[in-house]
């Protein structure tokens, strides 16, 4: 067995003792792939033989043919609508190639060179799988399309959104769980084992009684304030932007260190306090029907990747406040994570809508989940939240708890006065539900896969032993 394995972003460290746990424990033959100078030193100290994009798009630069003929080529290999898509979905070097330095000649060369590096990866390393994170940048993205016009297997990994640490590897570009959506079908069709269903009868009734967020929420960059986290992450992120050699080639995602500080501690803070002091956002009233619409946190590959039609937030807003009854309010709610990120003026322009309130990000978010008349999300977790909880919700891009068939899907946003209604008159169907639940617990595979910055319990031993058996299981190999 040959696989390949992300080296790329902050979960580098967990993939690095991945990789040698495999290799040592299993005789598996491991093959990275790093970016710049990102974790490649470790990585070659390692001694795990790997490839480096930028090394590769320097050597080949010249060599990248972007001419209306090869252009239409990749097309035609590798998309089954439009490469642009793909430029436009990675939320690391969107601002640089589509911002200030909007150069067409730029965006073709990056995007031709990333395939052409895949496919040099793939023939060089003879790698059948590929392991690493959730697709969310152009260097994954191009990986993907490469890999599924060979029929060779992506294992993008996500946790399951619920307690207790468990993982799912998913094979498309979406968060869509092919292994807990097969057990689901079979279950809707001859039944769930009874052991298996009141297991996970009994989670969704500890759910509802708990209404425990998931660990993810949990994290110290999601609050705001100067937590010695903040400190710790910009000590070594200096260290190794100027002393191990990080920031001497561009590599579109490692960030300088005083723009991480200020992005994540600073300006949370400075904002957050200016918005208190200014009475930017409401709290919920008690006695108010009201349409609930979190905003999402952006950007982020939750809507640039699984919604590219949907990001444009404030149009949403806009459209669902022209859609809601007369007798109806329609909550906004900020995003925590996104405090200090958006303008005043996106703020104001909400707030500007009659029958819209901005509600802080201090509400309870379950409160409003339970209260609303329905809960409308591009994909974020309160849709999931919402069926766990009972409530009818409306979903506008691709996110894996569609697959329950218990969300109202919405493409088209003309049709929200109609879909509203259908929403707000819909059961959630506990059964279909726990089936659902059921295939989440039995398709997935217990471990954590996190940061190790944010989350250092998943550097433990027992929990790598945990991921290198899901890997193996899930290829067939054990």
């Amino acid at each position: 067995m040959r696989l390949g394995i992300d080296f790329v972003l902050d979960e580098a460290p967990l993939n690095i003792e991945i990789a040698i746990n495999l290799r040592s424990e299993f005789g598996i033959e491991v093959f990275g792939s790093t970016l710049g100078k990102r974790w490649a030193d470790i990585v070659g100290s390692s001694n795990i033989p790997s490839l480096n994009i930028n090394d590769y798009l320097k050597s080949n630069w010249d060599k990248f043919d972007t001419s209306p003929d090869s252009l239409a080529h990749y097309e035609r290999t590798y998309s089954d609508t439009n490469l642009f898509k793909i430029v436009y979905s990675d939320k690391y070097c969107v601002n640089s190639v589509t911002g200030h330095n909007c150069d067409i000649e730029l965006i073709r060369k990056l995007l031709v060179g990333h395939f052409c590096y895949w496919e040099h990866f793939f023939d060089s390393t003879g790698a059948e799988a590929f392991f690493g994170p959730g697709i969310q940048a152009l260097f994954d993205r191009t990986r993907y399309d490469v890999m599924k016009r060979r029929g060779l297997r992506n294992l993008a990994t996500y946790c399951t959104r619920m307690p207790g640490g468990r993982i799912v590897f998913s094979d498309n570009e979406y968060d869509r769980w092919g292994r807990v959506n097969s057990l689901f079908a079979n279950y809707l069709e001859n039944g769930c084992p009874e052991e298996t269903f009141n297991e996970a009868s009994n989670w969704l009734a500890s759910y509802r009684a708990k209404c425990d967020k998931p660990d993810y929420m949990k994290i110290n960059w999601k609050k705001v304030g100067f937590y010695k986290h903040f400190r710790d992450e910009f000590r070594v992120r200096f260290r190794r932007y100027f002393f191990d050699g990080w920031g001497k080639e561009f590599d579109f995602v490692t960030p300088n260190p005083f723009r991480s500080l200020y992005e994540k501690g600073i300006r949370k803070y400075v904002f957050a306090k200016y918005h208190a002091r200014n009475a930017i956002f409401e709290m919920p009233h008690d006695d108010e029907k009201f349409v609930f619409f979190p905003l999402h946190f952006q950007p982020e590959a939750t809507t640039m990747l699984w919604a590219p039609y949907f990001e444009d937030q404030l149009s949403l807003i806009e459209n669902l406040a022209k859609s809601i009854p007369l007798d109806t309010m329609l909550y906004v709610k900020e995003h925590s994570a996104s405090l200090g990120l958006r303008p005043l003026g996106y703020y104001k322009r909400i707030k500007h809508l009659p029958n819209v309130r901005l509600i802080s990000p201090y509400a309870d978010t379950f409160d409003l989940i339970v209260r609303s008349w329905v809960n409308v999300v591009i994909t974020g977790t309160v849709g999931w939240e919402s069926l766990l909880l009972g409530k009818p919700v409306i979903v506008l891009g691709e996110v894996f708890f569609n697959d329950c068939l218990q969300t109202c899907r919405l493409t088209d946003t003309t049709a929200f006065p109609f879909a509203l209604k259908e929403a707000s008159l819909t059961k959630i169907d506990d059964e279909k539900l726990i089936d659902f639940i059921a295939a989440i617990m039995k398709g997935s595979y217990l471990g954590y896969y996190d940061v190790p910055h944010q989350n250092p319990k998943i550097m433990d031993s027992h929990n790598t032993l945990n991921l290198c058996n899901a890997i193996l299981t899930e290829l067939n190999y054990k």
